[in-house]
């Protein structure tokens, strides 16, 4: 590869998203001292967006992440008035992505014990993502109780709310992507009266990365052929050249008093290098897998070996990386992904078999969800298949060694597997329903 691309690799990937980390505990209760949280956070995001937009980056969205959902949290209408009032102080700064983070194991049970707590909660908002914290304790019970929950979702906002809503499993606090994303506790090195510092990580939208890098691999002249050691070694290369600039920019930024006021400091704490596809047809991820000469449709056998190849070569880039640095496989929001679903080539077991390999677990996946004359039979029936993949998940992750897994799916009321989702959320492609 030529090493002066830096500018064409421009075209391939986006910003997805500057994340901004809130730490400390959210002043709910007080709408002045909320606007002092919020206020540098927002500012600080819109800084930095106008800066790689001059260097010429696209910048997709600016977000705010924080731990409120690990502030002790006792009743309903508590939850509701925090999440509110929070949400409200963001759109009033420009913001229109905000994560409450996932609950604290106090929460979580707080959550489940308090029917369609978590549903009505979700349901309330408009902009702002939330996760419940799987806990190692859990078992079918719990299961079943989030399972209802994000049936009960759907319900109450036709299924539009499930994108802000997922399950989480071992997930650590850093994450730039919604839903996951959650604000790192305090440091307990800041002294009481020192002004709270600003952190902040960064996603990009990058399959386009992937089809270049997949694209030299294919036409790589190696006899006999070394696809795997290729896609591993061209994969690792084009995100190294497309990411440095972004982290040297970032550290540039952190280490200087360009965004941060009355003496506030500012921490990088890095990149999330996974690939994280586009809505675009010709750059899906399935594109640019079936690139390679191994592999004729994604989902035969090889997907799995070429996963575990960009997995590693994503967690050998040579940024600072956080987050879940792995492949993601949204089923709805790569076209590819969604045809693939459609045509029966990926199900539910497939996508969890390639989660043990590489990032993120089970994502924006279309399932069949309770219509409006479902008999109590009918809706047990789903509820119960829908927490034993979570059972599933979670004996993934914990296998794995506490492998950072999620789950976000999104019912389709009334329908079946196989039946065609007709969204109009700017964020999803169509696909078939999967089977639970």
């Amino acid at each position: 590869m030529d090493l002066d691309e830096n500018d064409a690799l421009a075209n391939f990937f986006k910003i997805r998203t500057i994340t901004a980390f809130i730490s400390e505990s959210i002043n709910y209760t007080d709408p002045e001292l909320l606007s002092l949280q919020v206020e540098p956070a927002a500012e600080f995001l819109q800084k930095l967006q106008s800066i790689y937009e001059s260097k010429g980056y696209e910048v997709q969205t600016i977000r705010i992440a924080t731990r409120a959902l690990q502030q002790n949290i006792t009743s309903r209408k508590q939850a509701l008035d925090m999440a509110i009032a929070l949400e409200q102080c963001c759109v009033a700064h420009g913001l229109s992505f905000l994560s409450l983070g996932s609950t604290s194991p106090a929460n979580s049970r707080t959550f489940l014990s308090d029917k369609n707590f978590i549903s009505e909660l979700v349901a309330s908002l408009k902009f702002t993502s939330l996760t419940v914290a799987w806990q190692p304790e859990w078992d079918f019970y719990e299961a079943k109780r989030l399972a209802e929950e994000i049936f009960r979702i759907a319900e109450l906002t036709d299924g539009d709310a499930n994108f802000r809503f997922a399950v989480s499993f071992n997930c650590k606090p850093g994450i730039p992507f919604f839903p996951a994303a959650e604000a790192p506790p305090p440091s307990s090195r800041i002294d009481k009266n020192e002004i709270p510092p600003i952190s902040f990580a960064i996603g990009t939208e990058n399959s386009g990365l992937l089809y270049e890098a997949f694209s030299k691999a294919a036409a790589a002249a190696d006899m006999p052929r070394r696809d795997l050691a290729d896609a591993h070694l061209f994969t690792k290369h084009v995100l190294n050249k497309a990411l440095q600039p972004i982290e040297n920019e970032a550290k540039k930024i952190a280490s200087s008093s360009i965004c941060s006021s009355e003496g506030r400091k500012v921490y990088y704490l890095g990149i999330d290098t996974s690939v994280a596809p586009c809505l675009e047809e010709s750059t899906t991820i399935t594109a640019a897998f079936e690139k390679l000469p191994l592999l004729e449709k994604f989902g035969d056998s090889g997907t799995l070996a070429i996963t575990e190849r960009v997995t590693q070569a994503l967690q050998s880039v040579s940024v600072d990386r956080i987050g879940y640095c792995g492949l993601m496989l949204p089923v709805c929001e790569d076209r590819g992904l969604a045809k693939a679903a459609e045509e029966g080539r990926i199900s539910i077991q497939s996508l969890l078999q390639y989660s043990a390999v590489c990032g993120v677990g089970l994502d924006t996946v279309p399932v069949p969800g309770p219509g409006p004359n479902a008999t109590t039979k009918e809706r047990e029936v789903l509820v119960t298949k829908a927490a034993a993949v979570l059972l599933d998940v979670a004996a993934l992750s914990q296998r794995l060694g506490g492998k950072q897994l999620s789950v976000r799916l999104l019912p389709v009321l009334g329908a079946i597997p196989g039946e065609k989702t007709s969204y109009t959320s700017p964020y999803l492609v169509d696909s078939g329903v999967m089977s639970l």
